[in-house]
């Protein structure tokens, strides 16, 4: 039996390959910003999960319609800074889980009203 279950795993893994994670805008984002955390996978009819590094509290998930999952943060605050990934898993049963993608840092810019300069456009 044991033979079986490792060939089954071995078949699934490739099936489902890693998403690609980004940051819209890209870069660092002020205090009170927005920013969208965009996975883009093979995910459609697929669940997809966002975690952030050393923050269980932070998990979110979606289905999206499409290749693409978008989670949107409204307003950034200093907690939201940290190493984002995002993995999906088919609904099927057992689920099926792709590889988790390479992380995404997302910066706060400087905090208090000495630091408004202007970003460059």
């Amino acid at each position: 039996p044991c033979r079986g279950l490792c060939l089954t795993a071995c078949l699934l893994l490739p099936a489902e390959p890693k998403p690609n994670i980004s940051l819209r805008p890209s870069g660092g984002v002020a205090p009170g910003g927005a920013v969208t955390v965009r996975c883009e996978c093979r995910c459609r009819g697929a669940r997809v999960f966002l975690s952030k590094a050393g923050d269980p509290d932070a998990r979110r998930s979606m289905d999206p319609a499409g290749d693409v999952a978008e989670f949107p943060i409204r307003s950034v605050s200093r907690g939201d800074a940290g190493s984002y990934s995002c993995r999906y898993s088919t609904k099927s049963d057992p689920p099926v889980w792709s590889e988790p993608s390479d992380p995404v840092e997302l910066v706060v810019a400087g905090e208090g009203p000495s630091s408004t300069s202007p970003l460059p456009a």
